[in-house]
C-alpha cells in the first residue's frame, strides 16, 4: 500500500511472515508487527487495511509520535491568516493520518516524528553515507557527506550530535531493508519534506 509519510513500505515497515489474525478486523491476513506500537495494551498484529481506515482508535493505539508542536508553529509562520480554528483542524488531519493511518518507523529509542514545511515529513528511509554523499553530490556540490548530513540534522538534534562520531558509526552502503538495520547499534533515520527538497535526519543507538 501506498503512504503519504512512508516512501517504502514493503522493504522498510516490519511485517509477519505469515497470515496471523488483526487483532482489529479479526481477519487472518499478512499483518504489521504490532509489537512496536503505542498504546496501553500489548498488540501483535493489525493489517494494513485497518491502518489505512483509521481503525486503531478502537483499540487506543497509535504507530508514530508526531511533532505536533513543531507542526503547529509552522503552521502558524506559513498562515498568518488562518484562525486558531483552521490551524487545530488542519494540524490534526495531518497528525492523526501520520499516528493512526502510517507504519510505525522501526527505531531504537523513541523520538518526535519530525515536521517540515508545515506538515509531517516522508521517511525516506535507514540512512547510510553513501546516501548522504549521492545527495550532495545532487545538490549544489559544495559539502562532502558529512557536511549534508550535518546540514540536515532535525532542529531537536543538531545542538546536542557529535557530527564526526555519528558519522564514523554510520552504515557505510545503503541500508536496504529492516533485516540489514538490525545489523547496525547506530541507526539514522532520512525524512523528506513532502513540499520542498529539504531533507531531515535523526539518529539513535541501540
Amino acid at each position: 500500500m501506498a503512504y503519504k509519510y512512508f516512501k517504502h513500505p514493503n522493504r522498510l515497515a516490519a511485517f509477519h511472515d505469515e497470515a496471523i489474525g488483526c487483532q482489529v478486523c479479526k481477519e487472518e491476513k499478512i499483518c504489521l508487527d504490532a509489537s512496536s506500537f503505542y498504546g496501553e495494551d500489548e498488540l501483535e498484529a493489525i493489517c494494513e487495511d485497518c491502518i489505512k481506515a483509521g481503525r486503531l482508535k478502537e483499540v487506543g493505539a497509535c504507530t508514530n509520535d508526531a511533532d505536533a508542536e513543531m507542526l503547529v508553529q509552522q503552521l502558524e509562520e506559513l498562515h498568518p491568516d488562518w484562525t486558531k480554528k483552521e490551524l487545530f483542524e488542519d494540524a490534526k488531519a495531518k497528525t492523526e493520518e501520520l499516528e493512526l493511518c502510517t507504519p510505525p518507523v522501526l527505531s531504537w529509542q523513541e523520538w518526535k516524528y519530525p515536521a517540515m514545511d508545515g506538515d509531517y515529513c516522508q521517511f525516506i528511509g535507514f540512512a547510510s553515507k553513501h546516501d548522504y554523499e549521492r545527495l550532495a553530490l545532487i545538490g549544489d556540490g559544495e559539502e562532502d557527506g558529512k557536511a549534508f548530513f550535518a546540514s540536515t540534522l532535525y532542529d531537536t538534534f543538531a545542538e546536542d550530535t557529535n557530527v564526526d562520531g555519528v558519522w564514523k558509526s554510520m552504515a557505510d552502503r545503503r541500508i536496504k531493508n529492516v533485516a540489514q538495520s538490525n545489523d547496525y547499534f547506530l541507526l539514522v533515520y532520512l525524512f523528506k519534506s513532502l513540499h520542498s527538497e529539504t531533507y531531515v535526519s535523526l539518529w539513535d543507538l541501540c
